[in-house]
Protein backbone atom coordinates (compact mmCIF):
# COMPACT_ATOMS: atom_id res chain seq x y z
CA UNK A 1 0.00 0.00 0.00
CA UNK A 2 0.88 3.83 -0.77
CA UNK A 3 1.51 6.06 1.67
CA UNK A 4 -2.39 8.07 2.82
CA UNK A 5 -1.99 11.60 1.77
CA UNK A 6 -4.58 14.13 2.38
CA UNK A 7 -4.82 17.87 2.51
CA UNK A 8 -7.94 18.87 5.16
CA UNK A 9 -8.50 22.70 4.78
CA UNK A 10 -10.76 24.28 8.02
CA UNK A 11 -12.16 27.61 7.47
CA UNK A 12 -12.96 29.51 10.12
CA UNK A 13 -15.82 32.47 9.41
CA UNK A 14 -15.02 34.37 12.23
CA UNK A 15 -16.85 38.02 12.86
CA UNK A 16 -13.93 39.93 12.38
CA UNK A 17 -11.77 38.08 10.48
CA UNK A 18 -12.55 35.04 7.70
CA UNK A 19 -9.21 32.23 8.20
CA UNK A 20 -8.41 29.33 6.52
CA UNK A 21 -5.58 26.95 7.17
CA UNK A 22 -4.77 23.99 4.99
CA UNK A 23 -2.99 21.44 6.59
CA UNK A 24 -1.20 18.18 5.07
CA UNK A 25 -1.46 14.82 6.52
CA UNK A 26 1.11 11.80 5.19
CA UNK A 27 1.33 8.65 6.91
CA UNK A 28 0.16 10.11 10.08
CA UNK A 29 2.34 13.40 9.96
CA UNK A 30 0.58 16.62 10.23
CA UNK A 31 1.64 20.45 8.83
CA UNK A 32 0.02 23.54 7.86
CA UNK A 33 1.17 24.63 4.44
CA UNK A 34 -1.10 27.50 3.69
CA UNK A 35 -2.40 29.71 6.38
CA UNK A 36 -3.84 32.82 5.49
CA UNK A 37 -6.87 35.78 6.80
CA UNK A 38 -8.99 38.33 5.28
CA UNK A 39 -10.37 41.16 7.26
CA UNK A 40 -14.72 41.05 6.59
CA UNK A 41 -15.80 43.14 9.41
CA UNK A 42 -19.52 41.55 9.69
CA UNK A 43 -20.80 43.77 12.33
CA UNK A 44 -19.65 46.61 10.85
CA UNK A 45 -22.89 49.27 10.91
CA UNK A 46 -24.61 46.78 12.78
CA UNK A 47 -25.95 47.84 16.46
CA UNK A 48 -27.13 44.81 17.21
CA UNK A 49 -25.34 42.57 14.80
CA UNK A 50 -28.75 41.49 13.64
CA UNK A 51 -27.65 41.98 9.94
CA UNK A 52 -25.10 42.00 7.85
CA UNK A 53 -25.00 45.04 5.86
CA UNK A 54 -23.93 45.24 2.30
CA UNK A 55 -20.24 46.16 2.41
CA UNK A 56 -19.36 43.30 4.85
CA UNK A 57 -21.86 40.98 3.18
CA UNK A 58 -19.24 41.63 -0.17
CA UNK A 59 -16.16 41.25 1.63
CA UNK A 60 -17.46 37.88 3.23
CA UNK A 61 -18.28 36.53 -0.37
CA UNK A 62 -15.18 37.82 -1.71
CA UNK A 63 -13.32 36.19 1.09
CA UNK A 64 -14.74 32.82 0.42
CA UNK A 65 -14.40 33.26 -3.16
CA UNK A 66 -10.57 33.40 -2.72
CA UNK A 67 -10.37 31.02 -0.41
CA UNK A 68 -12.22 28.71 -2.95
CA UNK A 69 -9.36 29.30 -5.41
CA UNK A 70 -6.64 28.97 -3.14
CA UNK A 71 -8.55 25.24 -2.21
CA UNK A 72 -8.67 23.99 -5.76
CA UNK A 73 -5.32 24.96 -6.45
CA UNK A 74 -3.65 23.08 -3.42
CA UNK A 75 -5.99 20.17 -4.35
CA UNK A 76 -7.97 19.32 -0.98
CA UNK A 77 -9.88 16.51 -0.45
CA UNK A 78 -11.92 17.91 2.50
CA UNK A 79 -13.19 21.01 3.76
CA UNK A 80 -14.45 21.64 7.75
CA UNK A 81 -16.19 25.07 7.35
CA UNK A 82 -17.64 26.94 9.98
CA UNK A 83 -18.91 30.39 11.59
CA UNK A 84 -19.23 30.96 14.71
CA UNK A 85 -21.29 34.46 16.22
CA UNK A 86 -21.48 37.35 13.56
CA UNK A 87 -23.03 34.53 11.56
CA UNK A 88 -25.21 33.35 14.07
CA UNK A 89 -26.97 36.47 15.21
CA UNK A 90 -27.36 37.70 11.80
CA UNK A 91 -31.11 37.53 10.21
CA UNK A 92 -29.25 37.05 6.92
CA UNK A 93 -26.46 34.55 7.55
CA UNK A 94 -28.29 31.58 6.09
CA UNK A 95 -28.38 33.45 2.82
CA UNK A 96 -24.88 33.91 2.60
CA UNK A 97 -24.73 30.26 3.61
CA UNK A 98 -26.74 29.54 0.95
CA UNK A 99 -25.04 31.44 -1.84
CA UNK A 100 -21.62 30.24 -0.70
CA UNK A 101 -23.05 26.41 -1.14
CA UNK A 102 -24.85 26.90 -4.36
CA UNK A 103 -21.74 29.25 -6.24
CA UNK A 104 -18.91 27.48 -4.91
CA UNK A 105 -19.69 24.13 -2.98
CA UNK A 106 -18.65 24.60 0.37
CA UNK A 107 -21.12 23.94 2.82
CA UNK A 108 -20.68 26.38 6.57
CA UNK A 109 -21.90 24.77 9.62
CA UNK A 110 -23.03 27.45 11.97
CA UNK A 111 -21.68 26.25 15.09
CA UNK A 112 -22.99 27.48 18.50
CA UNK A 113 -21.03 29.44 21.40
CA UNK A 114 -20.52 25.42 23.05
CA UNK A 115 -19.16 23.89 20.49
CA UNK A 116 -16.87 26.97 19.72
CA UNK A 117 -15.92 26.93 23.20
CA UNK A 118 -15.13 23.16 23.16
CA UNK A 119 -13.25 23.34 20.22
CA UNK A 120 -10.98 26.25 21.25
CA UNK A 121 -9.96 23.87 24.12
CA UNK A 122 -9.26 20.84 22.13
CA UNK A 123 -7.09 23.42 19.95
CA UNK A 124 -4.97 24.68 23.11
CA UNK A 125 -5.02 21.34 24.14
CA UNK A 126 -3.14 19.93 20.74
CA UNK A 127 -0.77 22.70 20.72
CA UNK A 128 0.00 23.54 24.18
CA UNK A 129 -0.79 20.91 26.46
CA UNK A 130 1.54 21.37 29.29
CA UNK A 131 -0.45 25.07 29.65
CA UNK A 132 -3.19 22.86 31.14
CA UNK A 133 -1.38 20.97 34.19
CA UNK A 134 -2.43 23.99 36.13
CA UNK A 135 -5.62 25.45 36.81
CA UNK A 136 -6.46 27.57 34.06
CA UNK A 137 -8.92 29.46 32.34
CA UNK A 138 -8.75 29.90 28.12
CA UNK A 139 -9.99 32.93 26.82
CA UNK A 140 -10.42 33.46 23.39
CA UNK A 141 -11.77 37.12 22.17
CA UNK A 142 -13.64 36.81 18.96
CA UNK A 143 -15.40 39.90 17.16
CA UNK A 144 -18.78 38.93 18.07
CA UNK A 145 -18.61 36.72 21.50
CA UNK A 146 -16.14 35.74 23.74
CA UNK A 147 -15.22 32.33 24.98
CA UNK A 148 -14.34 31.10 28.51
CA UNK A 149 -13.05 27.40 29.35
CA UNK A 150 -12.02 26.48 32.67
CA UNK A 151 -9.58 23.44 32.84
CA UNK A 152 -8.83 21.78 35.89
CA UNK A 153 -6.14 18.80 35.85
CA UNK A 154 -5.99 19.50 32.16
CA UNK A 155 -9.80 19.04 31.39
CA UNK A 156 -12.82 20.80 30.67
CA UNK A 157 -14.58 21.61 33.92
CA UNK A 158 -16.87 24.45 32.44
CA UNK A 159 -16.89 26.15 29.45
CA UNK A 160 -19.10 29.62 28.50
CA UNK A 161 -19.84 31.72 25.05
CA UNK A 162 -20.81 35.33 25.98
CA UNK A 163 -21.71 37.88 23.87
CA UNK A 164 -18.65 40.24 24.80
CA UNK A 165 -17.04 40.10 21.28
CA UNK A 166 -14.79 43.02 21.22
CA UNK A 167 -16.68 44.18 17.41
CA UNK A 168 -20.08 43.56 19.34
CA UNK A 169 -18.68 45.88 21.89
CA UNK A 170 -18.01 48.36 20.26
CA UNK A 171 -21.09 48.84 18.07
CA UNK A 172 -23.39 48.95 21.34
CA UNK A 173 -21.63 51.95 22.32
CA UNK A 174 -20.75 55.55 20.88
CA UNK A 175 -17.42 55.20 22.15
CA UNK A 176 -14.47 58.22 21.81
CA UNK A 177 -10.83 57.57 21.17
CA UNK A 178 -9.43 56.93 23.11
CA UNK A 179 -11.96 55.70 25.59
CA UNK A 180 -13.72 57.99 28.25
CA UNK A 181 -13.84 57.00 31.66
CA UNK A 182 -17.83 56.95 31.16
CA UNK A 183 -16.87 54.37 28.37
CA UNK A 184 -14.61 52.47 30.39
CA UNK A 185 -17.10 51.78 32.99
CA UNK A 186 -19.86 51.31 30.56
CA UNK A 187 -17.72 48.15 29.05
CA UNK A 188 -16.93 47.16 32.73
CA UNK A 189 -20.45 47.06 33.79
CA UNK A 190 -21.80 44.91 31.08
CA UNK A 191 -18.77 42.63 31.28
CA UNK A 192 -19.15 42.15 35.20
CA UNK A 193 -23.26 41.55 34.48
CA UNK A 194 -22.83 39.70 31.68
CA UNK A 195 -20.34 37.33 33.43
CA UNK A 196 -21.87 36.49 36.42
CA UNK A 197 -21.91 32.46 35.44
CA UNK A 198 -18.42 32.63 35.16
CA UNK A 199 -17.22 34.51 38.42
CA UNK A 200 -19.54 31.94 40.23
CA UNK A 201 -17.36 29.41 38.92
CA UNK A 202 -14.63 30.51 39.84
CA UNK A 203 -15.27 30.59 43.29
CA UNK A 204 -14.72 26.56 42.98
CA UNK A 205 -11.62 26.77 41.69
CA UNK A 206 -8.03 28.54 42.53
CA UNK A 207 -6.67 29.64 39.02
CA UNK A 208 -2.75 30.15 38.46
CA UNK A 209 -3.06 30.37 34.70
CA UNK A 210 -4.68 32.74 31.95
CA UNK A 211 -4.29 31.28 28.64
CA UNK A 212 -5.42 33.86 25.67
CA UNK A 213 -6.09 32.47 22.09
CA UNK A 214 -6.34 34.03 18.79
CA UNK A 215 -6.10 37.68 17.36
CA UNK A 216 -5.92 40.16 20.28
CA UNK A 217 -3.18 37.69 22.03
CA UNK A 218 -1.14 37.31 18.63
CA UNK A 219 -1.05 41.17 18.40
CA UNK A 220 -0.16 41.81 22.46
CA UNK A 221 2.93 39.04 21.77
CA UNK A 222 3.95 40.77 18.79
CA UNK A 223 3.89 43.86 20.07
CA UNK A 224 5.88 43.35 23.43
CA UNK A 225 7.85 41.38 21.79
CA UNK A 226 8.78 43.19 18.89
CA UNK A 227 12.33 42.99 19.31
CA UNK A 228 12.98 39.86 19.51
CA UNK A 229 10.36 38.39 17.01
CA UNK A 230 9.36 38.84 13.55
CA UNK A 231 5.21 39.59 13.07
CA UNK A 232 3.12 36.54 14.28
CA UNK A 233 6.33 34.42 15.11
CA UNK A 234 6.39 34.74 19.01
CA UNK A 235 6.94 31.08 19.85
CA UNK A 236 3.60 29.30 20.81
CA UNK A 237 3.28 29.35 24.74
CA UNK A 238 5.13 32.15 25.38
CA UNK A 239 4.35 34.11 28.41
CA UNK A 240 3.29 37.56 28.50
CA UNK A 241 4.72 38.88 31.67
CA UNK A 242 1.78 40.53 33.61
CA UNK A 243 3.90 43.79 34.39
CA UNK A 244 4.62 44.13 30.95
CA UNK A 245 0.84 43.35 29.65
CA UNK A 246 -0.30 45.70 32.02
CA UNK A 247 2.20 48.86 30.50
CA UNK A 248 0.42 47.63 27.30
CA UNK A 249 -2.99 47.85 28.68
CA UNK A 250 -2.37 51.15 30.29
CA UNK A 251 -1.18 52.64 26.68
CA UNK A 252 -4.00 51.02 24.74
CA UNK A 253 -6.45 53.14 27.27
CA UNK A 254 -4.41 56.89 27.01
CA UNK A 255 -3.05 56.54 23.17
CA UNK A 256 -5.44 57.41 20.65
CA UNK A 257 -6.05 54.95 17.54
CA UNK A 258 -3.83 56.68 15.49
CA UNK A 259 -0.68 56.44 18.00
CA UNK A 260 -1.93 53.09 18.82
CA UNK A 261 -1.32 52.15 15.28
CA UNK A 262 2.54 53.58 15.15
CA UNK A 263 3.75 50.72 17.49
CA UNK A 264 5.60 48.27 16.14
CA UNK A 265 3.86 44.62 15.60
CA UNK A 266 0.06 46.55 16.25
CA UNK A 267 -2.64 45.88 12.95
CA UNK A 268 -5.40 48.28 11.69
CA UNK A 269 -8.26 45.70 12.53
CA UNK A 270 -6.61 45.56 16.57
CA UNK A 271 -5.74 49.04 17.12
CA UNK A 272 -9.05 50.16 16.92
CA UNK A 273 -10.67 47.25 19.35
CA UNK A 274 -7.81 46.50 21.40
CA UNK A 275 -8.63 48.77 24.28
CA UNK A 276 -12.23 46.96 24.68
CA UNK A 277 -10.07 43.15 24.69
CA UNK A 278 -7.88 44.53 27.40
CA UNK A 279 -10.74 45.79 29.63
CA UNK A 280 -11.53 41.55 29.22
CA UNK A 281 -8.20 40.84 30.15
CA UNK A 282 -8.37 42.67 32.93
CA UNK A 283 -11.55 41.68 34.02
CA UNK A 284 -10.54 38.09 34.28
CA UNK A 285 -7.21 38.81 35.61
CA UNK A 286 -9.01 40.21 38.55
CA UNK A 287 -11.92 37.90 39.11
CA UNK A 288 -9.42 34.90 38.99
CA UNK A 289 -6.36 36.18 40.59
CA UNK A 290 -4.32 34.68 38.18
CA UNK A 291 -0.34 35.22 38.35
CA UNK A 292 0.75 34.39 34.66
CA UNK A 293 -1.30 35.22 31.50
CA UNK A 294 0.27 32.80 28.32
CA UNK A 295 -0.36 33.02 24.50
CA UNK A 296 -2.01 30.13 22.80
CA UNK A 297 -1.29 30.24 18.77
CA UNK A 298 -3.38 27.38 18.86
CA UNK A 299 -7.25 27.89 19.53
CA UNK A 300 -10.11 27.13 17.00
CA UNK A 301 -9.12 26.28 13.94
CA UNK A 302 -6.70 23.88 15.53
CA UNK A 303 -9.23 22.45 17.15
CA UNK A 304 -10.96 21.88 14.23
CA UNK A 305 -8.60 19.83 12.40
CA UNK A 306 -7.94 18.01 15.75
CA UNK A 307 -11.55 16.73 15.98
CA UNK A 308 -11.70 16.42 11.98
CA UNK A 309 -8.54 14.54 11.90
CA UNK A 310 -10.15 12.37 14.78
CA UNK A 311 -13.18 11.87 12.90
CA UNK A 312 -11.17 10.68 9.65
CA UNK A 313 -9.44 8.17 11.74
CA UNK A 314 -5.91 9.95 11.22
CA UNK A 315 -3.45 9.18 13.92
CA UNK A 316 -0.77 11.50 14.96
Amino acid sequence: MGERKLNIAVIDLGTNTFNLQIWEVKSGDFKVIHSEKQVVKLAQGSRNMSTIQPEPFQRALNAMSHYHRIIQRLDVQEVYAFATSGMRSASNGSEFITRIKNEMGIGIQIIDGEKEADLIFKGVRFGTPDLLKENTVIIDIGGGSTEYIVVINGEKAWSGSFKLGASRIQEMFDLEDPLSEDNHQQIENLISTELTPLIDQLKNYPIQNIVGCSGSFDTIADVLFCDQYEIDQTPNGTELPLAMYHAFASKMFELHVEDRLKMKGMIPLRADLMPISCILINELISISGANHLYLSKYALKEGAFSEMAQNLNLSN
